[in-house]
């Protein structure tokens, strides 16, 4: 097998990587490969964590196809494909960098190592979905992707496990971190605090991607009236994956982190609360700016703070220190999906509270006919 480094001399392999990254000027009309791919990883341009997950994995099919197959991306078969699939199981070593690499650094190779299964599969999905753009451009006629058959027990989505959190368990999370926050001393470790506080609450009452969180302003805050003297009610304007724009409801409980977590950052640092980031970034000399933070910064702070949650609960409660040891933020959109499907919310309210595209999407989150299912079937036993 071919060093990718090497097979390519080192300025024409910094070249193609460039041309890769460099946005196209439209959606169609592409004359070359690095046109199309540039196409493509451009429409989602406004959501930097999958662009940069797509690219990841149109970038080294591409290599593979030009140094492994010596073909472009319209000669691709679906025996191509195949091997392609058996490539990622076991890439060869001279196809393996460090973790971490830059794109395009001395170091970056495609893979850092063999992928899982569930690896795989994600990688088919977006490369299907990556030439079904092309087909639409026009670009090729034929998806290689389109065509591939579920192998013996693959796992689908629906009988995934998920990634959940019970109520019980983040209650018990969420009183950890209050008392966290209301025990800490000096002003540094008291920021901290709240901000863990703040994240964690208002992510898993609201239901928003890590994403979506990073990039929230106040001025994307609206109230609106209700009518027949109900109180008003308070939304969030997001714009979600795929550059889709939705109002996001406020329930009591994140409205009440929001409120905490402002007032702390007014009477601690005299912050203008009515400006800037939902969460605002620490500078160096320890002051707070109007400035929003990236999603990892959102991630890192969701996973230290149920990491710390998991080890003060671990005598009591050593599964739920289990879980929190593995949980992400995404776990808590899960939790906030499941719980609300499984109340007494129609669907749809929880499908355009959460900006997914299709219903069925929301309905993997249904369990109350299951367990309805199981409670009538249960006495029935020999």
């Amino acid at each position: 097998m071919n060093d990718p480094a090497s097979a390519l001399s080192a300025a024409e392999l910094q070249r193609a990587l460039g041309e890769l990254q460099r946005p196209a000027a439209g959606t169609a009309g592409f004359a070359t490969d690095a046109e199309a791919i540039a196409g493509f990883l451009g429409e989602f341009a406004d959501v930097p964590h999958t662009q940069r997950s797509y690219r990841k994995e149109v970038v080294r099919f591409h290599l593979w196809c030009r140094l492994q197959r010596q073909r472009d991306l319209a000669g691709i078969t679906r025996a191509d494909v195949q091997a392609w699939e058996g490539f990622l199981a076991a890439p060869p070593p001279e196809w393996i960098g460090p973790r971490h690499a830059r794109l395009g650094s001395p170091g970056w190779r495609p893979f850092e190592g063999p992928l899982t299964a569930a690896s795989r599969r994600q990688a088919a999905v977006i490369l299907g979905g990556f030439y079904g753009y092309l087909q639409r451009c026009r670009y090729l006629d034929y998806n290689p992707f389109l065509v591939m058959r579920r192998r013996a027990g693959a796992r689908t989505d629906a009988t995934a496990p998920m990634r959940v959190l019970s109520r019980e368990t983040l209650e018990r999370v969420l009183q950890v971190l209050g008392s966290r926050a209301d025990a800490a001393g000096d002003v540094r470790r008291r920021d901290e605090a709240e901000r863990r506080l703040f994240t964690v609450r208002f992510l898993v009452n609201a239901g928003l991607r890590r994403a979506e969180l990073a990039r929230a302003r106040m001025s994307d805050l609206l109230q609106r009236e209700d009518g027949d003297g109900r109180p008003a009610q308070w939304f969030l304007s997001v714009c979600g994956k795929g550059g889709r724009l939705r109002q996001v409801a406020l329930n009591e409980a994140a409205l009440q982190a929001l409120g905490r977590w402002r007032n702390h950052l007014q009477a601690t640092h005299g912050f203008d609360v009515q400006q800037g980031a939902l969460l605002v970034p620490w500078k160096r000399a320890g002051e707070r700016a109007a400035a929003g933070v990236s999603e990892a910064v959102v991630y890192r702070l969701v996973k230290a703070a149920l990491a710390d949650a998991g080890r003060v609960l671990a005598a009591e409660f050593p599964a739920d220190a289990a879980l929190l040891a593995r949980a992400s933020p995404h776990w808590l959109r899960h939790s906030y999906a499941t719980l609300t499907a499984n109340a007494d919310v129609p669907l749809e309210l929880v499908r355009d509270q959460l900006g997914h595209a299709s219903l069925d999407t929301t309905l993997l989150y249904r369990h109350r006919e299951d367990l309805e299912r199981a409670r009538r079937l249960r006495h029935v036993a020999l």
